[in-house]
C-alpha cells in the first residue's frame, strides 16, 4: 500500500497525495526530533517552530472560535472566549 494524504478543502473535491514513505521512520520523520526536544531540549529552532503553551492555546482557541462561527454564521472574536 503506497502512503497517501488525503487533502480535503472546505466545500472542494478531495484529492489523494501520495508520497513515498521509504526513507521515514514514525510521522514522516517527525517523532525522532519531537522526541528529543521534549526529553533532550531542543537543540536547534532557528526558523521558530517550536510552539510553546500560548501557542497551544491559541491554537485550541481558534478552532473554538471557528466551530463557534460556523453553528452561529457569525464572526467570533478569540479574545471575547476567554478572560486571563
Amino acid at each position: 500500500m503506497v502512503p497517501e494524504i488525503l487533502f480535503q478543502p472546505h466545500w472542494g473535491k478531495a484529492q489523494v497525495i501520495e508520497y513515498d514513505q521509504s526513507n521515514l521512520a514514525g510521522h514522516g520523520g517527525g517523532d525522532s526530533k519531537l522526541l528529543d526536544d521534549i526529553f533532550l531540549g531542543a537543540k536547534d529552532n532557528s526558523l521558530g517552530h517550536a510552539a510553546g503553551y500560548v501557542d497551544g492555546a491559541m491554537s485550541i482557541l481558534t478552532g473554538i472560535a471557528a466551530n463557534k462561527a460556523m453553528a452561529t454564521g457569525l464572526p467570533v472574536d478569540v479574545k471575547t472566549l476567554v478572560s486571563l
